[in-house]
């Protein structure tokens, strides 16, 4: 599980691939980078908001700008990297990244004691509020190649629900990659030949389908495995991909 937390989310969302793909991977991300090259913070600890903001540990970000925060003022801009990351080890496993630009703006209100155990800070310790100004989105589409790189509007960002496998795939995944190679070659042969000696690795799960990366001799690709219908939640998740080995048995 992510030590990131999504607790509010949005009552609605619009249809919108990319600001969903942003708002999924800061969910699901380990951790994220604040700051300019030169006084950049690794951030292990973060909480997201119904509109897509991210609450900190005050402590986690001291720079020049948290004095002026502190004292109720927000910070200059500062740029945000976090980095999408395939949980099943191969070559080419990041799958792409966000980059941001926003301010910190200290938050008044009193969090709920979770929130603190959620953070690791005690009740009644700072917290900051990172509001994001601008989204991009760094989408890797094939092994080793460039990233392409996609302007997210900010509303629709702030209005976008994450996946609602983020967070919740990486270990779905790693389980599928250790235990389920048979059923997993078997969904994938009839869309894409598989020779016996190529390798099949689990790259990515959303609410439309699976994603693997395909070896064969001297090259690999991805390739995309949809579900019948888009799912809701794991549970859903694992019937449809039920569905996809049974059907490709009869």
């Amino acid at each position: 599980m992510s030590p990131c937390r999504a607790h509010l989310q949005p009552s609605h969302s619009l249809d919108h691939p990319d600001a969903r793909r942003v708002r999924s991977i800061l969910v699901a991300s380990s951790h994220c980078e604040i700051g300019p090259p030169d006084r950049r913070r690794l951030l292990g600890r973060y909480i997201m908001t119904q509109d897509g903001g991210l609450l900190l540990p005050a402590l986690s970000v001291a720079g020049p700008w948290m004095a002026q925060v502190l004292r109720g003022h927000p910070s200059p801009p500062l740029p945000l990297w976090a980095a999408d990351v395939a949980h099943v080890p191969q070559p080419h496993r990041v799958r792409g990244g966000v980059r941001m630009t926003g301010r910190l703006a200290l938050l008044e209100q009193p969090l709920g004691e979770h929130l603190y155990d959620d953070l690791e800070i005690p009740p009644g310790e700072p917290v900051v509020a990172y509001v994001p100004l601008e989204a991009r989105l760094e989408i890797s589409d094939a092994p080793g190649a460039a990233p392409r790189v996609c302007e997210v509007p900010i509303d629709a960002y702030r209005a976008t629900a994450p996946d609602p496998l983020a967070g919740w795939e990486s270990d779905w995944l790693a389980h599928l990659a250790r235990h389920d190679d048979e059923p997993l070659r078997r969904i994938v042969t009839p869309r894409h030949h598989l020779a016996p000696d190529d390798l099949l690795r689990p790259l990515r799960a959303d609410a439309d389908g699976l994603t693997f990366r395909l070896y064969t001799a001297g090259s690999s690709r991805d390739v995309h495995i949809p579900f019948r219908k888009p799912v809701h939640c794991g549970c859903e998740a694992i019937g449809a991909l039920a569905d996809l080995v049974e059907a490709s048995g009869s």
